[in-house]
């Protein structure tokens, strides 16, 4: 051949060819190359020199690989290599002086395999001898370091063509749109007629200068999760391999960074085992994520943005989106600063939650501690209580400095002041709380006419420390001559009230007479005196009797708080995920609210009601046994005593 051309040959023989020789050889030089697809019906062909002026990318291979159209129903594939070469003499022997000259520098050899009906076995020995000619250099003397070969699998070169597929979407640090495709990853181009939108390889602007480009429809999600659907691209092969493991590392960064703003109260490192449990990370990923002090940072990061500043002291404004509930419901009932400014409390609460609380009948009270900000004390949560369905509903959330009277004594003003805004009073007939005593002065004087009665739970925990304290809590477990004398003490308040001071003079003669409980009569004697100044006093006769009381306890109050700091997921919360946080507590109570409306009632809790109703059945029976002189003063305490286990 004595300059370049083109080869052509049938398709059964350029198979044959391909076979035998399965490499494409691809010379890689430091001049510019160029590979075209070439698109023919009835000639072959031609190769058309690249100026060096449209070539910008230096030491760069483009591959491309196209399906031609078909050819008198054959198709037709062609593969076009272009490669520069030293001047030769043997290979100029036979050309013209005027092309010898145009090509002393340099020449093309261009090889193509045409399937064609029109080809001869002429054409056949002309294939074999031009793949006969191409050899692998794999010199690296310095006369030819300017010139490598890069061997590809035809295979691979397919396998790199962008195919159709489900498109994963993540948005980068800068907050930019990428998709992941087979492991290949694409950034936002334009967008073009109809919506459509082009996106290209990632890899343009590195050393692999990547072509590749893909086409989608517009997005189908939202700014946060867009979702994207693969119309086409444009047949260009990548020139870099699928980095899956990068693709997994990126999404997790930005899954990460949506979650911890949408979550922002589950604590950073729950946050991140979870997303990577529920990614099913492999060990090579595992390894490429940073360090969880780094991911903890990130986690911070994000949320703050979303957040304003956390406030250093007591005195900080509330911004609206704070101060409202989901529906656009004024949620703070009461906003005050006390005793020059050093003191605040802040209380939350919906109009329909205290609709709730004036005409409630039946409260009860109780606070809880870890979950408030670090500047408060306790979260003071008033409940509503529905005898017939036995469920509590939260209907106030008091953020407190302290414990003390005037603290409660402020809340309860303020709790009148709102009733009579809303035409309503703030007077339930029933309150149940603990035995805290700036509590127990707060309500005689604020709520004169409410019974005020204590939850028999705090009664008998604090009857159990004092047991600890005068060493009787051991032996309390392990004697049952002591075990059975304290739980007929504890049973006292179970009696009719007149009969209370007959049980405990009673059981003061028994310790003392009883050779039994003699080792134990010097602590027994500090217990009895403690709980005939403490609790059989004439003003606590009323918050201790609990014969043909209903509810005995403020368990809801118990569970609910234990509910709450789970759904807080950490103890002292920033000021405003704890007021996010009672803003969706707000949000479930109007939901069951409606529900109820509609007729979506909660089956009633028959274990909770059937046990409750057991109890109180059991007391009044021995009590009337009791008046009616059927059974002893002793044998009621212990019968009693049977109905409740410490």
């Amino acid at each position: 051949m004595t300059r370049s051309r083109i080869v052509a040959a049938t398709t059964a023989d350029a198979t044959t060819l391909l076979n035998s020789n399965p490499m494409v050889i691809v010379h890689k030089q430091t001049q510019s190359q160029s590979h075209h697809i070439l698109r023919s019906k009835k000639r072959s062909p031609i190769y058309s020199p690249v100026t060096s002026g449209r070539r910008s990318r230096s030491q760069a291979v483009k591959k491309t690989c196209n399906k031609n159209d078909n050819v008198g129903g054959t198709d037709l594939f062609v593969l076009s290599k272009s490669t520069t070469r030293s001047h030769s003499s043997s290979s100029n022997s036979s050309s013209s002086s005027g092309s010898s000259s145009s090509r002393s520098s340099s020449s093309s050899s261009t090889l193509s395999l045409l399937s064609s009906s029109s080809s001869s076995t002429s054409s056949t020995s002309l294939v074999t001898e031009e793949f006969s000619k191409l050899q692998i250099n794999t010199n690296t003397d310095s006369s030819s370091s300017s010139k490598s070969t890069i061997v590809i699998p035809l295979t691979q070169e397919i396998d790199r063509l962008p195919q159709p597929g489900s498109l994963d979407a993540y948005r980068s640090n800068k907050n930019s749109v990428n998709l992941c495709l087979h492991g290949y990853s694409y950034e936002y181009v334009t967008t073009m007629k109809y919506k459509k939108i082009k996106w290209r390889c990632k890899e343009i602007r590195r050393a692999a200068k990547c072509g590749s480009k893909i086409y989608t429809g517009s997005n189908l999600g939202t700014d946060k999760m867009p979702v994207y659907q693969y119309i086409g691209s444009n047949n260009v092969c990548h020139s870099h391999d699928p980095d899956f493991d990068k693709q997994k590392l990126a999404i997790f960064n930005y899954q990460l960074k949506n979650t911890a703003e949408s979550n922002k109260s589950i604590p950073p490192s729950k946050l991140i085992n979870q997303l990577t449990t529920d990614m099913k990370l492999n060990d090579k990923q595992i390894t490429m994520i940073p360090k969880v002090q780094t991911l903890c940072r990130k986690v911070h990061r994000a949320r703050s943005r979303t957040l304003p500043c956390i406030p250093r002291s007591l005195i900080f404004d509330i911004p609206d989106n704070f101060s409202f509930t989901s529906s656009g419901e004024k949620f703070i009932v009461f906003d005050h600063l006390y005793l020059n400014r050093t003191k605040r409390i802040i209380g939350f609460a919906s109009p329909l939650q205290l609709r709730k609380l004036f005409s409630s009948p039946l409260i009860c009270l109780d606070g809880t501690f870890p979950i408030v900000p670090k500047c408060y004390k306790q979260l003071l949560i008033i409940q509503s209580i529905d005898a017939t369905s036995y469920e509590a509903t939260p209907v106030l959330y008091a953020l407190l400095n302290d414990k003390k009277t005037y603290t409660y004594t402020l809340i309860f003003q303020a709790l009148k002041r709102t009733a009579k805004q809303m035409q309503m009073k703030f007077s339930p007939n029933r309150i149940i709380t603990d035995f805290e005593k700036s509590m127990i002065t707060t309500v005689r004087k604020q709520l004169p006419t409410t019974i005020h009665q204590g939850c028999l739970f705090h009664l008998y925990q604090a009857m159990s420390k004092k047991m600890k304290r005068f060493n009787l809590w051991t032996y309390y477990k392990s004697d049952d001559n002591l075990h059975l004398f304290l739980k007929k003490v504890m049973a006292i308040v179970l009696l009719i009230p007149s009969l209370m001071d007959n049980a405990f003079e009673l059981l003061q003669k028994e310790y003392l007479k009883n050779k039994k409980l003699k080792r134990f009569k010097e602590s027994l004697t500090k217990f009895m005196m403690y709980v005939n100044k403490q609790w059989l006093k004439s003003d606590m006769r009323t918050m201790i009797t609990f014969y043909e009381v209903k509810f005995k306890t403020n368990n809801w109050s118990e569970s609910y708080n234990s509910a709450l700091r789970r759904r807080g997921q950490q103890n002292h919360l920033s000021i405003w995920l704890f007021i996010q946080l009672l803003i969706f507590e707000e949000t479930a109570v109007r939901m069951k609210h409606f529900h109820t409306l509609n007729g979506k009632i909660n089956a009633v809790n028959k274990s909770v009601r059937d046990g409750v109703l057991h109890i109180n059945q059991k007391i009044i029976e021995i009590n009337k046994q009791l008046t009616d002189n059927e059974i002893r003063l002793d044998d009621s305490l212990i019968a009693l005593s049977a109905l409740f286990g410490l």
